[in-house]
């Protein structure tokens, strides 16, 4: 889709709901070159965040950065320690302590850590709560568990 059209339908979006915050996320969007739309957003002084994987970096003029590196390897590029606002980790089977302890030595604590439940699913928060818990007993600091909200009240 042109950036142009993209400013087109957002512009339609917020005569109707006004906003100036905008996540740029699904799949992994750093896979595209998403340059020119991240520029012609901040033209028009849309606050830009990016969800990413991680997997790989681009220095783009953005406001917030979500660093969300998914399982099994949990790759994360080292250039996302300087620019990310939060670390989100999916609480999924092969999350585990250890490697809460690796992203959390890897970044810097002013930056939160946030466990999130696969889909809400009632095993993956009794799952997040139990390494929570292990985490603040073992010293970590600035963990939060945080969930999906649109899904619990119904927006997809």
């Amino acid at each position: 889709m042109p950036v142009s059209e993209i400013l087109d339908r957002i512009q339609e979006s917020r005569n109707r709901f006004p906003a100036e915050w905008i996540c740029l996320t699904g799949g992994e969007p750093l896979l595209q070159n998403i340059k020119p739309l991240v520029l012609a957003l901040k033209k028009e002084k849309y606050f830009i965040q990016i969800e990413t994987n991680a997997t790989q970096f681009s220095s783009l003029p953005l406001d917030w950065v979500t660093v969300s590196p998914k399982p099994k390897n949990y790759i994360c590029c080292p250039e996302f320690r300087n620019v990310a606002r939060e670390v989100k980790l999916i609480v999924t089977k092969e999350l585990n302590i250890d490697i809460i302890r690796s992203f959390r030595k890897n970044f810097p604590l002013h930056i939160p850590l946030l466990l999130q439940p696969e889909n809400n699913q009632s095993w993956s928060i009794k799952k997040g709560l139990r390494l929570l818990w292990q985490a603040i007993r073992d010293g970590q600091s600035n963990l939060r568990l945080s969930f999906q909200l649109h899904k619990l009240i119904g927006v997809k």
